[in-house]
């Protein structure tokens, strides 16, 4: 769970999600990010496809989608749960990292984090003023996609080795905690 202080991003009312154009746009820039990735001998990533389509929920300002991703040169397949809350000044951005298996479980454990996350009085999307506050240069299928990074600052962002720990971790933290709540639910299963 982290915060980004991008400003207003704008929900145009018919906000047109085009899920094939932005599985390329992510496809595309899992490629640019695998060139470093080979650069420093840790496995390629592939975008698969959607786990998740895409969906923006405009009641409450919130976009929420998730990829299955292939570690070449393994068996094994990662999901990656994205959430991003839309506030006045910028967006709460949560993300899981599991095994697809436990695409479930996230789903029933996610909508108790978001009623945690949530925007102070004043920081609300509702609370933003035109001509007051910042707008953000940033699109609902950004938030999803990304933006065209340019190749110059992604490798170096990409072999950061406290980028590489943190990822790590996170990914660590994600198995392990889903992996305690599939646990608890066997073993509850198991004494009823």
């Amino acid at each position: 769970i982290s915060y980004s202080d991008i400003g207003y991003v704008a929900d145009d009312k018919d906000i047109e999600l085009d899920h094939a154009e932005l599985l390329e746009t992510l496809k595309a820039n899992m490629q640019v990010s695998n060139e470093t990735r080979i650069a420093n001998g840790v496995n390629t990533l592939t975008v698969k496809g959607w786990a998740l389509v895409p969906y923006f929920d405009a009641y409450k300002k919130a976009v929420y989608w998730a990829n299955e991703i292939e570690v070449n040169g393994t068996d094994e397949k990662i999901l990656n749960y994205n959430l991003r809350l839309l506030g006045k000044s910028g967006v709460i951005k949560i993300s899981a990292v599991a095994t697809m298996d436990q695409l479930p479980a996230i789903k029933q454990v996610l909508p108790l984090i978001i009623t945690q996350a949530r925007f102070e009085t004043g920081e609300k999307y509702a609370d933003f003023v035109s001509g007051k506050d910042q707008k953000s240069n940033w699109t609902v299928n950004e938030l999803v996609a990304g933006r065209g990074m340019s190749n110059r600052f992604l490798p170096a962002f990409l072999s950061s080795w406290k980028l590489w720990l943190a990822l790590a971790c996170l990914a660590f933290a994600g198995y392990a905690g889903f992996s305690i709540l599939k646990t608890n639910k066997l073993s509850m299963a198991t004494v009823q």
